[in-house]
């Protein structure tokens, strides 16, 4: 062994601290996990907030427009409810079935005049159906709701219509669809 080769093993070794190494560790190793969940819950909660207050927007629009058609179509009922009030005046079930023909041409004449409407038909006293816009004569039709106690009811839109045409058969006539396919 030469002496340069003991100076070069007599020099000290770094001092070794376990302990705080393995804190130093334990610490990275924490914020390497933290950061990342922490990072993620926030981004969470940023977008949940962002689509609560998307989704408040959406549904207030809708209710907006809900609210504008419900609007819509109850004007457009007392429209046609006025229409034809003031056509019936003080008519009874017996003028109303005697005068049939005439009252269906101007109640067909309404319901052509309002796309929405998919039929008008007129109930007596005791609920039977008197006339209506689809087909004429009417035959009797008993409303399964009404009842001797109730007033009569000038209007109503159906869409299912037990008149029959003289030149059809016996199956009930189903009036179409206000709008799209049957």
């Amino acid at each position: 062994m030469h002496s340069s080769d003991s100076a070069a093993l007599d020099l000290p070794l770094p001092l070794r601290n376990f302990v705080a190494t393995r804190r130093i560790l334990l610490v990275v190793l924490a914020a390497s996990v933290l950061f990342p969940v922490v990072f993620l819950l926030g981004y969470g909660y940023y977008d949940y907030q962002r689509r609560m207050s998307e989704s408040d927007d959406i549904a207030d629009c809708v209710s907006r427009v809900a609210d504008e058609q419900a609007v819509k179509v109850l004007d457009l009922n007392r429209e046609i409810s006025t229409r034809i009030v003031e056509m019936l005046a003080d008519s009874d079930d017996v003028q109303i079935r005697a005068n049939q023909k005439a009252i269906h041409d101007r109640l067909s004449v309404i319901g052509e005049s309002f796309a929405q409407v998919a039929g008008i038909a007129i109930f007596g006293v005791n609920g039977e159906m008197l006339t209506s816009n689809r087909f004429s004569p009417c035959q009797p039709f008993r409303s399964p709701i009404a009842t001797t106690s109730s007033p009569p009811v000038p209007f109503a839109t159906t869409r299912i219509s037990s008149c029959r045409s003289s030149a059809a058969s016996s199956k009930p006539m189903y009036s179409r669809p206000a709008s799209g396919a049957a």
